[in-house]
């Protein structure tokens, strides 16, 4: 009886082990969608595509290119005119200062034919809860009416939200998504899938 018991328990923890697997794919496919941005940026397969980004200490620049490797796009790094401070404390006062101020700080240098895209991924690292103010220079810098704008940030822990609200009012007529925050290799995976790349 004890043998015949044990038996029929090994089944139903087969059926149920297999029932766990089959919830396991389709909970897979619902974290591919819980990414944010996934409306605005469907479907961006086959189109022209520019991985900008501004790094300060690399960081956001591998980020960058793991994405440029998956979408096959041109990379471009943002470079300041008058280059940030590498000393933490110092970089993030010259920041904070900025912000204060709404200042503009120069770029270097320049996209040539931004007109031939139609995907601008932006990077940057989240300082005080927001982009560099850089970033808002470099966008207001073109006419990115009609183009799909897709922010992504490296950060310490600090959401993209607030960035991404403030960096809106830099890209007027373009389609501004929800943006995505590196959290390691598989999120990024995820968040490639989940808009359309």
């Amino acid at each position: 009886m004890k043998k015949i018991l044990l038996v029929m328990l090994s089944i139903l923890s087969c059926f149920l082990l297999a029932g766990c697997g089959s919830s396991g794919s389709s909970g897979s496919g619902a974290k591919t969608g819980s990414a944010p941005g996934s409306a605005a940026a469907a479907g961006l397969s086959g189109k022209k595509i520019l991985v900008s980004y501004y790094s300060l200490t690399g960081t956001t620049r591998e980020v960058a290119e793991k994405i440029r490797q998956a979408t096959g796009g041109d990379l471009f790094e943002i470079k300041a005119s008058d280059p940030y401070p590498v000393d933490h404390d110092p970089c993030l006062e010259r920041d904070k200062k900025e912000i204060a101020e709404n200042a503009r700080p120069g770029v270097a240098n320049k996209v040539e034919n931004m007109g031939q895209y139609d995907v601008v991924f932006v990077g940057y690292p989240i300082w005080y809860y927001q982009a560099p103010m850089l970033i808002n220079t470099f966008l207001e810098s073109y006419d990115l009416k009609g183009k799909t704008v897709i922010p992504f940030c490296t950060s310490g822990g600090y959401p993209i939200t607030k960035s991404v609200g403030i960096l809106k009012a830099s890209a007027p007529g373009a389609t501004v998504t929800e943006g995505f925050r590196y959290e390691g290799d598989t999120s990024l995976q995820y968040w490639l899938k989940d808009i359309g790349l």
